[in-house]
């Protein structure tokens, strides 16, 4: 069997897609734009273009709008009258003061006809979450995210070499130690704006959230600032950033109402095998699967970078 991720390139990958459709904004364009384009399109990020030269700059995603949220409104009154011209003045700020701002967002570009093993190594790393992909006249004919090469993975797992399959088969026990992130957890009676803060402080890009036993209930991301209300009217950006995770999230009061409404976060448990995870991230488009203990706690969580690094390892031995 040949080593799929040396054999192939990238531009494999970008054929395997059954269309692809550049979103961007231009760098004059404001927060708001930024936001309202994020959710309309379903998205958490956006390259950024140069409005005169017409050439990209950079890429601006929600870590960096939680960086900003976060430096914006350290001292932020809860009194909307108060906050009225600083909302003004974020909503209207231009997306180009806000390029990798949160030093976790860098703009890479790679030729189409590289290895998917580089692509692989690129994005195994935890500040890097999409690349943009040029031809050879350095035009940008793609953006391959960490979930798009996980999904290519999974859907040619049959052709993977055999240290690759092995890792999808392997039980999830075995990574818990070596091969996941520390839980961060925070209270679901915590404000929204104190888990932006956790995020953005402790460089993560999710949260699991808990209830007062310790069991999880949620899981909040960065991603979740694009529920936010974005216009600065009546205080509203300031009263979502200000309501308990628990109102924001709707999270249920019962586990029964909780598998009932779909809000449970996505779970495993130390005896699966990794496949079941690979089945999750893809089926639901997620970008972390919590392990909990027999008591509902969760004890490790597995990231997409996590997967990757795993995969690159395997790969180069």
């Amino acid at each position: 069997m040949t080593k799929f991720l040396s054999q192939w390139t990238i531009k494999d990958l970008l054929d395997a897609e059954s269309h692809f459709h550049l979103e961007y904004v231009d760098d004059e364009d404001t927060v708001v734009t930024v936001m309202q384009k994020m959710r309309t399109k379903k998205i958490s990020s956006l390259p950024v273009r140069d409005s005169i030269t017409k050439k990209f700059i950079g890429i601006i995603d929600v870590l960096d709008m939680v960086t900003f949220c976060c430096t914006k409104y350290a001292t932020v009154s809860l009194q909307a009258w108060d906050s009225y011209q600083q909302m003004e003045s974020f909503a209207k700020t231009k997306c180009k003061y806000l390029l990798d701002i949160s030093g976790r967002n860098t703009w890479r570009v790679m030729s189409q006809n590289r290895p998917l093993e580089d692509l692989v190594a690129v994005l195994s790393n935890p500040h890097a979450h999409r690349v943009g992909v040029v031809n050879e006249r350095h035009e940008v004919v793609g953006l391959i995210s960490q979930s798009k090469l996980i999904q290519f993975l999974w859907k040619n797992r049959h052709r993977l070499e055999t240290s690759l399959q092995n890792i999808i088969k392997s039980k999830v026990e075995l990574w818990t130690h070596i091969h996941t992130q520390q839980v961060q957890t925070i209270p679901q009676t915590a404000a929204v704006y104190d888990a932006f803060y956790a995020i953005w402080q402790r460089e993560v890009s999710g949260l699991a959230v808990v209830d007062v036993e310790g069991k999880l209930v949620a899981n909040i991301s960065a991603s979740d600032i694009k529920r936010c209300r974005f216009y600065p009217i009546i205080g509203q950006m300031i009263k979502d950033l200000y309501t308990p995770i628990k109102d924001f999230l709707r999270i249920p009061e019962s586990a029964t109402d909780l598998k009932k409404k779909h809000h449970i976060p996505y779970y495993i448990h130390k005896s699966d095998s990794m496949d079941k995870v690979f089945e999750l991230i893809v089926s639901e488009g997620i970008h972390r699967v919590f392990v909990i203990d027999s008591k509902m706690k969760p004890i490790a969580v597995i990231s997409l970078c996590d997967i990757l690094r795993r995969f690159l390892e395997s790969s180069s031995h």
